[in-house]
């Protein structure tokens, strides 16, 4: 099973104060997970952007198409949720793993 730990990490592209981390399934399906100042997110201190630096982050989810299905898998009906927790987004790649084995 994939968790926050399995999540691949970079410095955004728009904002190299800030950070994107991307995890794929093998349906297609990938959780894009962001966190910075311009983002729904919460640092911890005032120290160089990696994860371990921010308490909660900002998510997405989106389909092979690159269409976001964030409301399948989240408790809310946004394309993007915010300041959630490591824990929050590993209940959040739990669902979408649940959702594989429903689709394949």
């Amino acid at each position: 099973m994939k968790n926050f730990k399995d999540i691949s990490w970079k410095l955004h592209s728009l904002d190299k104060k800030s950070i994107q981390g991307i995890l794929e399934f093998d349906n297609g399906v990938e959780l894009s997970v962001i966190a910075g100042a311009k983002f729904y997110s919460s640092k911890i201190g005032d120290t160089k952007p990696h994860p371990s630096k921010f308490a909660s982050f900002e998510v997405a989810v989106l389909d092979k198409d690159g269409s976001f299905t964030t409301p399948k898998f989240t408790n809310g009906d946004n394309e993007v949720v915010g300041w959630q927790s490591r824990e929050d987004i590993d209940a959040i790649i739990s669902k979408i793993e649940d959702y594989q084995t429903i689709v394949k």
